[in-house]
């Protein structure tokens, strides 16, 4: 819905100088906005003077070193914003006519994700798209979804449950990936002939992605929930370090299947048998207010439609 307030300024205004606000209120720093603006810092300084007399109002306290939105200007920046959200899905809008099937797609994935099966969804949306290229951010869910709520990506594949949690965004469930413990050959534990969870847990566990479900899920039945008796010995992002940890020691390691299935193939991991396994729910995340450019909602489209043969 257009914002009634600054209908009427947009009429009457450039809107660069609003985004000049805008990235101002964002940094409270005037030298960072303008690096941001690919300006000199004058420039923006003039841009925001510029509002204030048009305005008629301080829109940032300047008596101190530091900068800050006065309470005009925090009620400017609501209404900016949603001028601005609106003038960027006029100009995606466009660029969908314009494009058609051809441009860019920026895309987040969870680190599991990336490692799973990104690729092969990259690759096999590519080849019907070739006119298409892509921008691919690589990071824990809680970051990419960060990055998706400051329209860095146009969406994101990550922890369902960790999207949920978030305001301002669609959810939709993707696909599921199967998880299980693994650790290196002529370990120990192989040769027993019933393993447990609690003996896996004895050696040490190290996982790269436990979402809080599976967290809970595992403590209870180690007996740990809510102690201060640690899950997991060794925790990382960084998906390689986990493995070569558990090729180079007794350690456990928590993973999906589709992670590690070339170590399993290779010999250098192998899956325990353990009477127990888990699921994490993956979900593609979009910002609610965001209108996609074409190519994003086409590859949204071609994921969803594919979603089995991808997981596979």
């Amino acid at each position: 819905m257009t914002d009634p307030l600054l209908s009427k300024t947009a009429r009457h205004m450039n809107l660069k100088p609003l985004r000049h606000f805008q990235l101002v209120a964002e940094e409270l720093n005037y030298h960072k906005a303008a690096e941001r603006a690919h300006l000199s810092q004058p420039a923006i300084s003039h841009s925001i003077k510029a509002l204030e007399t048009k305005f008629g109002e301080r829109l940032f306290d300047r008596s101190s070193r530091a900068v800050k939105l006065t309470p005009f200007g925090r009620g400017v920046l609501e209404h900016a914003n949603n001028l601005l959200s609106e003038a960027n899905n006029f100009e995606t809008g466009v660029e969908n006519l314009q494009l058609g099937a051809s441009g860019r797609v920026s895309i987040g994935m969870a680190t599991t994700v990336a490692e799973g099966i990104g690729g092969r969804a990259i690759v096999a949306f590519g080849k019907l798209r070739p006119k298409i290229s892509f921008d691919v951010s690589v990071y824990n869910s809680n970051h990419i979804l960060d990055r998706l709520s400051q329209e860095l990506d146009h969406f994101v594949l990550c922890d369902a449950q960790t999207a949920a949690s978030r305001q301002g965004l669609t959810v939709d469930n993707w696909g599921q990936q199967t998880g299980g413990f693994f650790c290196r050959p002529n370990h120990p534990i192989l040769q027993m002939r019933n393993p447990t969870f609690s003996l896996a847990h004895s050696f040490g566990l190290v996982s790269f992605n436990v979402t809080n479900a599976v967290r809970r899920e595992l403590e209870t039945m180690l007996g740990i929930e809510g102690s201060t008796f640690p899950l997991l010995q060794i925790a990382s992002d960084n998906l390689k370090m986990c493995r070569d940890i558990s090729m180079a020691s007794d350690h456990i390691l928590i993973a999906e299947i589709a992670n590690v299935q070339s170590d399993i193939e290779t010999g250098n991991l192998v899956q325990i048998k353990l009477n127990h396994s888990f699921n994490r729910q993956l979900c593609i995340a979009t910002k609610t207010s965001r209108m996609l450019p074409l190519p994003a909602t086409l590859m949204i489209s071609f994921l969803k439609e594919n979603r089995q043969l991808l997981m596979d």
